[in-house]
């Protein structure tokens, strides 16, 4: 147990100083929508943070977000990567593009009095149209005090901007609150697209993908778009297609890249199309 202590407090400090000598980076993971025939098209990304650290390498954000969570630090992470996002946002309006972005907020972000001021400063300094930003929460955050966060939503809503619950299915979701929340999307956790099956026919349905499947319906009847998470066999992405799910995003279409990388390929595919 002090080792585990020594050891968070070494990698706390490493963080900290990470943030000063800007080690930090923003990548994007594009999100694809998915067609009943013909090839996967780019319909937006979601921004992810990175640390490389020079003696540790890539640290994995598994390992240094709860402790950014712990020690308060992911209020200033949070902020920065925001801000990262509305800057990137603004610059592709200048040129005349427009990809949809999502940030993760963590609960101790969101929970912050001061998230909701700063999000609209950042929307008052960057031009970009508000709906091209998304703000994805999890299924804990939606079991909170349910007053105190519907509020919050509700003065983000009200800024232009849309929300997504992530890794939908592994918590408590009360999906009677889910209905009164200002949702656009749901983003079905890697968990369940791993269990999927491409032996499915009416005659022998697998509990993968009736679970799944479920979910869809459940999605259409809120009037929500739905992306899968995790999407890295192609026998995953035909039954998704099969299942009518509008929305992919994994490792077999995209992996996490830096941001100027992926938003060069997103404005070169917009020039075609």
């Amino acid at each position: 147990m002090r080792q585990r202590i020594i050891d968070a407090a070494r990698m706390e400090y490493a963080l900290r100083e990470a943030v000063s000598r800007q080690q930090l980076s923003v990548h994007l993971q594009p999100q694809f929508s998915l067609p009943e025939s013909g090839e996967p098209q780019l319909c937006g990304a979601e921004a992810l943070l990175r640390w490389h650290d020079p003696q540790l390498g890539m640290v994995s954000p598994a390992t240094f977000i709860p402790i950014a969570e712990e020690s308060g630090l992911i209020l200033e992470l949070g902020h920065w990567v925001l801000e990262q996002v509305c800057r990137e946002l603004a610059a592709m309006t200048a040129r005349g593009y427009a990809l949809p972005m999502a940030v993760n907020v963590s609960q101790v972000q969101f929970r912050s009095s001061e998230f909701v001021p700063q999000v609209t400063r950042l929307l008052a300094q960057h031009d970009f149209a508000p709906e091209l930003l998304r703000m994805e929460i999890t299924e804990s955050l939606a079991t909170d005090d349910e007053a105190a966060m519907l509020e919050k939503i509700d003065q983000l809503a009200a800024l232009g901007l849309s929300f997504s619950i992530d890794d939908f299915g592994i918590g408590y979701s009360n999906l009677s609150r889910l209905r009164r929340m200002p949702l656009k999307e749901l983003k079905i956790d890697r968990s369940f697209i791993n269990d999927l099956s491409l032996e499915d026919s009416p005659d022998t349905h697998t509990t993968g993908n009736e679970i799944v499947r479920a979910m869809l319906m459940m999605a259409s009847a809120l009037s929500l778009d739905v992306v899968a998470e995790g999407v890295e066999e192609t026998e995953q992405l035909e039954v998704l297609r099969r299942m009518g799910c509008s929305r992919v995003q994994g490792y077999l279409l995209g992996r996490p890249r830096p941001m100027a990388e992926v938003i060069g390929d997103a404005e070169a595919r917009l020039s075609k199309g």
